[in-house]
């Protein structure tokens, strides 16, 4: 039987005016996906194909006001957390997911632009692991990423083992480490580890292209879509990977007149 409500989303991120990352790219994606997006932004920011030129953070009342006008009016049925900017708004959101027991929920721990900008607070990163780490279905950090949260250097595809068991010995209930920052040219191998101890590679061969701004956003909130959509997390990262590598193979497409020509850039994917 089909169920006769749409599927929806709702994605907490920062606002990207370049429109490629973010709330702007979690929505088109979600939509492109069947679902439908709603939005809670935690931040501001200056930024193009270029990089992060600065940021500002989303008042903590006011943030907390957007997420209570959506979660007082209508059934979420899966959450997509990008980034947090700094302590007060991980709280909030700690709160808020046991308020109202919100469930399918996927944390990009997103903590620094490809650029260098820093999008995440020091003193934020322990609270999100010991408050919203227990309470997300799965993480999705790249290897810097996880390097930060185990305070150690290593992008080594044989050490994803160790990197899985202690992320979850963190208490994060699933970790999807992206292979983005790996050391393989050939291909982009993301590996899913799940409680107590299991480990599962998605593999595609990597491809060549300028367009990867909002790459992180795009499969976390693709996940999301699917676990919304009834999917359960093995099927969700599968379908997710393969709509990010198709994506990515047709970004070309979106070509832009630049006003300067020569400058290295990281365009969107859709």
């Amino acid at each position: 039987m089909t169920n006769k409500y749409v599927p929806t989303v709702l994605s907490i991120a920062g606002s990207d005016p370049y429109a490629g990352a973010g709330i702007q790219v979690d929505s088109k994606t979600i939509h492109a996906l069947g679902a439908y997006a709603f939005s809670c932004i935690s931040a501001l920011s200056a930024q193009n194909s270029t990089g992060v030129k600065t940021l500002q953070p989303t008042d903590k009342v006011m943030f907390k006001e957007q997420l209570e006008s959506i979660l007082d009016d209508v059934y979420v049925d899966a959450i997509k957390i990008g980034m947090l900017a700094n302590s007060d708004l991980v709280t909030v959101l700690i709160d808020i997911i046991d308020k109202y027991k919100l469930k399918n929920i996927v944390l990009d721990p997103v903590l620094l632009s490809s650029s260098g900008h820093i999008l995440l607070e020091k003193d934020a990163i322990d609270i999100m692991v010991h408050g919203l780490f227990p309470r997300v279905d799965i993480i999705t950090p790249n290897i810097p990423e996880v390097n930060t949260f185990l305070t150690y250097n290593d992008t080594r595809e044989e050490d994803i083992e160790r990197m899985g068991k202690s992320l979850l010995a963190l208490n994060a209930n699933a970790v999807l480490i992206k292979g983005g920052h790996s050391l393989n040219q050939d291909s982009a191998i993301d590996y899913l580890i799940q409680k107590p101890f299991k480990i599962k590679a998605y593999r595609a061969n990597r491809i060549n292209s300028t367009h990867t701004h909002g790459t992180g956003c795009v499969l976390s909130s693709a996940i999301a879509t699917h676990l919304a959509q009834g999917y359960d997390l093995e099927k969700s990262v599968e379908l997710s990977k393969i709509f990010l590598n198709q994506t990515l193979q047709s970004a070309s497409t979106l070509n832009f007149n630049y006003l300067q020509k020569n400058k290295i850039r990281k365009e969107p994917l859709l």
